[in-house]
């Protein structure tokens, strides 16, 4: 895209510095997939000043044409060829994506995680299902809605392991009865006082009660016949509102056995 004549015309590396300047300070999306490398690196440091973003955009050209000077002069050089390869690659991702937007759009939409509607001591809540965690959590404000603060066993107080780090356990509920659609179900659940996660059902209670989550049909099916579907997008935005963002890292949780 660049070449030596540009470093050669002080009128047109100003001209082309300038608009390059605007460009990345108020379009630099547009860019991205033009020059990914001359983005990424002005993203590093986009807070700088229009003559610190002379030498720097001097300092790319000059960069980019020795790279191309290097590929013309000595085509079979190691240097060359990575260049060469790196380039390929580069043009490779931006067909990939060009296929993908046409072909496949729906690739670039966010996809909606799994809640289902669930029913505990009466009160409704959204569960957020997930085949990722080892076990299932309900959090200290979820037992209080549900009236379930007596049945925490606070022996089996514990530490639970995630991206985030560690956690506390505050106990654990034995037998929680869960109602789904029309049919009953006891589940297990380790209880935290966090506030962005109400409800987990974790693979413990989806193998325990032979549950397969069907996504053509976009149900969760349980070993007795009963199914229910999973909640739409908006239904699952108004409950997040409420309780703050689910995190998105999978909870691995220590087996724990009670403490006295």
């Amino acid at each position: 895209m660049f070449s030596r004549k540009v470093l050669e015309k002080p009128s047109m590396l100003k001209a082309l510095t300038e608009n390059m300047f605007f460009r990345l300070k108020n379009e630099a999306h547009k860019l991205a997939f033009q020059l990914p490398d001359l983005v990424e690196r002005f993203t590093q440091n986009k807070d700088q000043t229009y003559k610190e973003f002379e030498a720097f955009f001097r300092s790319y050209i000059e960069e980019e044409v020795h790279k191309e000077e290097i590929i013309q002069n000595n085509p079979n050089s190691a240097e060359a060829k990575m260049f060469l390869e790196a380039r390929r690659n580069k043009e490779l991702i931006n067909e990939q994506y060009v296929h993908s937007m046409t072909h496949h759009p729906e690739d670039m939409i966010a996809v909606t995680m799994l809640y289902i509607n669930l029913t505990i001591n009466g009160v409704p809540v959204k569960a957020f299902i997930d085949s990722g965690a080892q076990k299932s959590i309900m959090s200290m404000a979820c037992a209080e809605r549900c009236n379930l603060n007596g049945l925490i066993d606070r022996r089996f107080q514990s530490m639970a392991r995630g991206v985030g780090g560690l956690e506390k356990i505050e106990g654990k509920i034995h037998l929680c009865d869960v109602k789904v659609e029309d049919a009953h179900f006891s589940c297990p659940f380790e209880v935290m006082n966090r506030r962005e996660m109400d409800l987990l059902i974790g693979l413990n209670v989806l193998r325990k009660h032979g549950c397969c989550i069907n996504l053509k049909t976009s149900r969760l099916e349980f070993g007795n016949g009963t199914s229910t579907p999973f909640l739409q997008s908006h239904e699952i935005d108004s409950h997040l509102k409420e309780i703050m963002a689910l995190p998105e890292e999978e909870m691995h949780i220590d087996e724990a056995g009670p403490s006295s």
